[in-house]
């Protein structure tokens, strides 16, 4: 598993073509549609909930507990928990340069590009999705000087990073896509909002992306992944993973009130 902070354009646009032509999704619908209230809740905020929710699910399965026991016991603290689906917001400035959202006015809509605001994904291929990256804080940066075999010598930039993310619950070795819609003119990975010239500046401003997904066994867990440095890539990435275990339904874009103003749904194939 290769997890690199890469913008996802070019992925995007190789597999959108492809997913439009899948399977309908197999994941419980999104709770939200145009129109709606959403209230979206921080990644920060809720790690002590997920945190809760595994432990309250008690200790795995014992040497001397059977199947059965154990099973009725994970039930029962699932019933009791009552899961519901979670909105958590992927943290962002929509008014910088580089962050997807860009304005046409001459049509008097809003472009948005999805992978911006969905997040950086495990590895290059959008098509194999099994995390939704909602918040990434660099830890550490500096450099080193490595050699490789041959005795020729790279100068290596090392940065760590603690990520907050979604881990796609159950999808392995299936692939998460995103439904896009598309006209023949339009890029297929990304989405459209009309809003009126002299409302534009503030809507962007107010802009609220964030995914919702419903969570499942186990509810939280940790990973640890590298990017290992090559002579024609010389990075060496560290990603310190806190992780929400659920299925993914759906990116939801609001307006500064909290109005849903797009959603996209993924598909499983």
């Amino acid at each position: 598993m290769k997890f690199v902070a890469y913008s996802l354009a070019a992925s995007l646009a190789a597999s959108s073509a492809f997913a439009a032509s899948k399977s309908t999704p197999t994941a419980p619908a999104c709770s939200y549609k145009v129109g709606d209230r959403a209230t979206f809740i921080k990644p920060d905020d809720y790690l002590p909930v997920a945190k809760a929710n595994q432990q309250a699910l008690g200790d795995e399965k014992g040497e001397f507990e059977t199947t059965q026991d154990f099973n009725k016991r994970v039930a029962a603290a699932q019933k009791a928990l009552a899961i519901k689906p979670v909105l958590l917001e992927h943290p962002a400035d929509h008014d910088k340069p580089d962050s997807g959202v860009t304005y046409i006015a001459d049509e008097q809509r809003f472009r948005v590009f999805v992978g911006a605001f969905i997040g950086t994904l495990t590895g290059f291929d959008y098509r194999y999705m099994d995390k939704v990256v909602l918040q990434q804080t660099q830890k550490s940066k500096d450099t080193y000087v490595a050699s490789n075999a041959y005795g020729n010598q790279k100068s290596v930039e090392r940065s760590v990073w603690d990520v907050i993310a979604i881990k796609s619950w159950n999808t392995f070795p299936k692939s998460i896509y995103w439904k896009l819609p598309k006209k023949d003119d339009e890029e297929g990975y990304s989405v459209y909002i009309p809003v009126p010239l002299d409302q534009a500046e503030t809507f962007k401003s107010g802009l609220v992306t964030g995914i919702e997904f419903l969570p499942k066994p186990p509810y939280f867990s940790t990973d640890t992944d590298r990017v290992r440095p090559k002579m024609d890539w010389p990075i060496d990435i560290t990603y310190n993973l806190e992780q929400f275990d659920g299925v993914v339904l759906c990116a939801v874009i609001a307006d500064k009130d909290g109005r849903v103003v797009k959603t996209v749904e993924p598909l499983i194939q």
